[in-house]
């Protein structure tokens, strides 16, 4: 079945879902923590995305961006993916593995309480 389109919305609030393939769980560690926030700072300076919370679940991640121009969001989610698969399988020993299921889900949060809700 296909796949609805993305609505691409300038200057709105997206909460950015993504889980990780047939539920491969991150290894909660400082260590863990301080190489994905990495990998969010340098996705920021190369998007002109303005990130305003992220977390790391065991098995999947949560993002609330606001972006200029709709789509770096596509671009930014694609760099955080591919840069942490790296990573994780660099310190896996793992090679050319999967860590993310393909897409994500991105609804547009349109008023402060959609925001709190989510």
């Amino acid at each position: 079945m296909p796949r609805n389109n993305k609505v691409s919305i300038r200057n709105t609030v997206s909460f950015i879902t993504t889980r990780t393939e047939e539920n491969l769980p991150f290894v909660a560690s400082i260590l863990m923590n301080v190489l994905l926030w990495a990998i969010i700072a340098r996705a920021r300076k190369l998007y002109d995305v303005t990130v305003c919370h992220f977390i790391f679940m065991a098995n999947h991640l949560h993002i609330l961006i606001v972006t200029d121009n709709p789509e770096d969001t596509k671009d930014f989610v694609g760099y955080i993916k591919r840069e942490s698969a790296h990573l994780i399988n660099r310190l896996l020993g793992r090679r050319k593995k999967t860590i993310w299921a393909e897409g994500y889900d991105d609804p547009k949060i349109l008023c402060p309480s959609d925001v709190v809700r989510y």
